[in-house]
């Protein structure tokens, strides 16, 4: 029987292990990719259940955490070498310094004050729809694209990249995992893509706004709906409010019409906000990036996050032969297992500094300017500088925040995005062509609001050519009306 088929048949002796078990040889592969993806405050409570779950497991609150690194301190200077936890101890804090050549310097710290934490116990939005993948009955390819698309989904519950991009991300793991190693196609996508998109929360997954609120209606039986008809085949005039026009297009009289415009009303327009965090409540920065000499300082913001270490008492009733036979093959999986979280951990720690490390020196000009000066960036780019799969980028990107230099609390996923090249060489990303559009919009007569093909012409005399379909694209990204709506307002 080979690795997998044992995997399978305990997937089916044991369904509460998750689906992905089935398509992993080693399970440990899936639990430190697991905890690559979680935000601190999830981490946090990850922590805590490992510990209650293995007795050779403690967990050192970050008050204590201080003193025990003064302990270990004292240790490395003449301390007892045979002590079993000493291979897997690691340092208080880690921070990279990236100079002004863009390169990195490895320093360690002490615990820091760090930003008001405030841990909220809600599931996030990925925590959530990773629990209803985990029910679904996929084979292995399609759990694996739909584990692209849950990376590729933003916080207001939208698709970040187009679907051509996520099949071929998802036809690269595919290729990785050995799991039949075909071109995934874009039939296989939607599939996967339909599932993610019968979630909670109704309207996740979507492409656009037009996407979501089809998906809400199909998802509340109202496909034959006048709602869902108008929605689908007038959207132009949905969005600008044209109910008159609709009533006649539609030839529907007029108390049909008010009760479609009174259906789409009450459809949501930011589905994954639901499970952002509630009115006063902090988003906790995983990282953060500070200015210092010339240079930025990257700094790893888990000094009030609890440490996992070895039970000392365990570790000690092992070394005095206290266990035998099948208890001593208990203590050695639990032991093993502990060893491995506490590695899974930091190495997260590792991934994330050298991910955003290589961010750091890729947009400097967003460091130096703002986000009109980001450079376009991909997944792709990070994996291969770093040398790792790109769907580990993703998870380490996924759901974190990084506190700048100017106090800002972003999300890492904010560097990430394509671009275009300009009249004289040099690239722009299309983020910064989005955060243009938005500056144009905003400084706009409101008595007479600019058009998408007047912001069309008027990037092009900034160098970027940009049609005016796609101008409008963005702008129903940003949530902007057209500038008949503007006028209006």
């Amino acid at each position: 029987m080979t690795p997998r088929e044992v995997g399978t048949q305990r997937h089916g002796m044991a369904a509460d292990l998750g689906m992905r078990q089935e398509i992993r040889a080693n399970p440990r592969l899936y639990q430190a990719m697991d905890i690559l993806y979680m935000p601190l405050a999830s981490l946090e409570r990850r922590m805590k259940q490992e510990k209650n779950d293995n007795p050779f497991l403690e967990i050192v609150e970050p008050d204590e955490d201080a003193f025990a690194g003064e302990e270990r301190e004292a240790a490395d200077a003449g301390g007892d070498a045979d002590d079993p936890g000493d291979d897997i101890e690691q340092e208080d804090a880690l921070y990279y310094d990236v100079d002004p050549d863009g390169e990195r310097q490895w320093e360690t710290r002490g615990g820091t004050d760090g930003p008001t934490r405030e841990v909220v116990a809600r599931p996030t939005l990925r925590e959530a729809l990773e629990r209803q993948f985990r029910l679904e009955k996929l084979d292995a390819r399609q759990t694996l694209i739909g584990e692209q698309i849950l990376d590729s989904i933003d916080s207001s519950g939208f698709l970040s990249r187009p679907l051509a991009d996520i099949g071929a991300a998802a036809g690269e793991v595919i290729q990785n995992e050995d799991v039949e190693a075909r071109p995934v196609s874009p039939e296989e996508v939607a599939e996967a893509l339909a599932v993610v998109q019968s979630f909670d929360p109704n309207g996740v997954a979507a492409r656009d706004l037009r996407d979501t609120f089809l998906i809400q209606l199909r998802n509340k039986g109202e496909r034959q709906s006048l709602a869902y008809e108008i929605v689908r085949d007038h959207w132009e005039a949905v969005i600008e409010g044209r109910w008159g026009e609709l009533e006649r297009e539609c030839d529907v009289a007029r108390e049909a019409i008010v009760s479609a415009r009174d259906a789409v009303d009450k459809l949501d327009r930011r589905p994954g906000l639901k499970y952002a965090s509630e009115f006063g409540a902090y988003v906790v920065p995983d990282m953060e990036v500070r200015k210092l000499n010339g240079g930025y300082r990257i700094m790893h913001n888990d000094s009030m996050l609890p440490r996992l270490t070895l039970s000392r008492r365990y570790m000690d009733m092992l070394g005095d032969g206290k266990f035998e036979g099948e208890d001593r093959k208990f203590v050695q999986r639990n032991l093993d297992k502990a060893n491995w979280i506490i590695k899974a951990v930091e190495q997260r720690r590792q991934t994330m500094l050298d991910v955003m490390s290589f961010i750091v020196k890729s947009q400097r000009s967003y460091f130096e300017k703002g986000i009109e000066h980001l450079q376009p960036l991909t997944l792709g780019d990070v994996a291969k500088r770093l040398g790792v799969h790109q769907s580990t980028v993703s998870r380490a990107t996924n759901g974190k925040y990084v506190q700048t230099p100017a106090g800002d609390v972003v999300p890492l996923k904010l560097f990430f995005s394509g671009g275009y090249a300009k009249d004289d060489g040099s690239l722009v990303s299309a983020r910064s062509v989005k955060a243009w559009i938005k500056e144009l919009i905003d400084s706009e007569d409101p008595a007479s609001p600019v058009s998408d093909l007047a912001i069309a012409q008027l990037l092009e005399k900034k160098g970027v050519r940009i049609a005016r379909r796609t101008v409008a694209k963005y702008r129903g990204q940003l949530m902007i009306p057209s500038s008949r709506m503007r006028k209006a307002i």
